[in-house]
């Protein structure tokens, strides 16, 4: 078995002024460390204090007069695809509101897919850190 490896470097905590710094759920993993969707390493089934209000009490709607729409051509993919840049899906607000949900869960080390519904702790690979809500 190899050793446990040293904390991954904290994200920045200062990309959204004036929201609480992000939980950094620390995980006593070590490289190659493998987990199955029942291990549940990225806390799925852990819940969730609060919802930000307007995931439920908002009409989308109402966002649609300044919602932009702008495709972006993808060359290199068959001519009839595209990406799309979606602009002002949700408010200043909202967004601030979904960050902070994400901070209060908290983030743990971000694995790797390697298929059949398996991850793997690859730091060397991968070496940050996400929230799957």
């Amino acid at each position: 078995m190899q050793n446990l490896l040293e904390p991954l470097p904290p994200p920045p905590q200062d990309l959204v002024p004036g929201l609480a710094p992000a939980t950094l759920i620390p995980m006593q993993w070590f490289a190659g460390i493998r987990f199955t969707d029942r291990d549940d390493p990225d806390r799925v089934t852990h819940p969730i204090a609060t919802f930000p209000p307007f995931l439920t009490q908002k009409d989308p709607t109402t966002q649609h007069p300044v919602l932009k729409v702008t495709p972006i051509a993808l060359p290199w993919v068959k001519k009839d695809y595209y990406a799309v840049l979606l602009e002002n899906i949700l408010t200043e607000e909202e967004c601030a509101d979904l960050v902070g949900m994400t901070n209060q869960k908290g983030f743990t080390p971000a694995l790797v897919n390697i298929g059949a519904g398996r991850q793997m702790f690859m730091p060397d690979v991968r070496d940050g850190w996400r929230c799957i809500l």
